[in-house]
């Protein structure tokens, strides 16, 4: 007699701190992570890209979500890092590297299907169309952004 065993697919996500606020975003869309290194300021770019930098060889754009957000700029501090994330360029439907700097990183870890649950439809601190779900975790729930939405090439490239 066969097991009647069901597989259950968990989902992983890295969680990490803007503004004293748990985030997370699914870790598939994830590069890597790095220390904070120093950032070359573009002029007359859009205000949430603070300028770009150079990881292993490539130039790498880094936005500021809190200025995305609208919740002001973020303070450098020492465990300051760039979360870079693989974006689909929507104009030439490439991969592009695009990182944001976050006050602290926390963890990868899997979450299981039921521990994601729909955008509420009030009481957020941003905008909703940057929030893909909210996930329960570890007795609170954390907001899961929508990094293609926040990350949006075609807005970013507007001042």
């Amino acid at each position: 007699m066969e097991d009647n065993v069901e597989a259950i697919i968990k989902v992983q996500y890295l969680f990490f701190v803007i503004d004293e606020e748990s985030y997370a975003v699914r870790a598939d869309k994830v590069k890597e992570i790095v220390d904070y290194v120093q950032i070359t300021k573009i002029p007359q770019t859009n205000s949430s890209i603070m300028g770009v930098t150079n990881i292993r060889g490539d130039i790498i754009p880094i936005i500021d979500p809190k200025i995305r957000f609208e919740l002001g700029n973020t303070n450098i501090e020492k465990r300051t890092s760039f979360i870079i994330l693989n974006i689909l360029n929507q104009e030439t439907d490439e991969l592009s590297a695009i990182a944001i700097i976050v006050d602290l990183v926390n963890e990868v870890d899997n979450l299981h299907p039921d521990d994601i649950l729909p955008t509420p439809e009030f009481g957020t601190a941003i905008d909703r169309n940057y929030i893909k779900n909210m996930l329960r975790y570890n007795d609170q729930y954390i907001t899961a952004l929508d990094i293609d939405a926040v990350l949006n090439t075609e807005e970013l490239s507007q001042k």
